[in-house]
């Protein structure tokens, strides 16, 4: 398969993903468990970062680890604090909860 193939199956692929996702998250308060994916850098130029097409499309709070790569998100705009996702209190409730790709409603 030709590069451009591959990519072009990917894009078909993840629209695929985008039109399940999107009726589930419209009008939802969703928390993103691990949304950094350990580079800030690697994840803007990803077309495909699902933190970025949910903070389009819904109200996102984006939590992580990654202190540094969270202040450099939160400085662009996005929702996002450092938090453990075993030990957080965010004293909120969320309608759905995406956790390295996969969510729970």
């Amino acid at each position: 398969m030709l590069p451009e193939q591959k990519g072009e199956k990917d894009k078909m692929k993840q629209n695929e993903l985008w039109n399940r996702i999107h009726p589930l998250i419209k009008g939802k308060d969703v928390l993103d468990v691990g949304c950094v994916e350990h580079t800030v850098l690697a994840r803007l130029e990803n077309p495909f970062w699902i933190h970025n097409f949910l903070n389009d499309n819904c109200n996102v709070l984006g939590i992580d680890l990654l202190k540094e790569e969270v202040i450099i998100l939160k400085d662009l705009g996005y929702n996002i604090e450092v938090a453990d996702a075993e030990t957080f209190n965010l004293n909120k409730k969320f309608d759905v909860v995406f956790e390295i790709g996969r969510a729970h409603v």
